[in-house]
């Protein structure tokens, strides 16, 4: 009988590399949980969700000048740290190829 080759504990498993720096998650600032760094961002600014008349407040975050995520606010009395599917897609039309860029009258 043969004994099996043993494969290096390392194959399947890495510890440093392209991906690993891109998904490694740390300390968010403002209660914002574990981030990886290119969801980091400089600052946050509040908003209101535009999809319905309830008003639910949103936190923006926002890196040189350019809204990379959200999260519902959580001490907003409305919605209290939650946001329905429409609001955490809220940055979606932001990325349209299609969008207005000017009024039409």
């Amino acid at each position: 009988m043969s004994t099996p080759t043993p494969r290096p504990a390392n194959l399947m498993r890495q510890w440093d590399g392209p991906m690993t720096q891109e998904l490694a998650l740390s300390p968010g600032r403002d209660a914002l949980g574990h981030l990886p760094a290119r969801l980091q961002p400089d600052r946050i600014e509040r908003s209101i969700c535009g999809y319905c008349s309830t008003g639910c407040s949103l936190d923006i975050h926002l890196r040189d000048d350019i809204a990379i995520n959200l999260t519902p606010s959580l001490r907003y009395p409305v919605n209290l740290g939650m946001a329905c599917p429409k609001g955490w897609e809220a940055l979606t039309p932001l990325k349209a190829n299609d969008q207005a860029t000017t009024p039409l009258l």
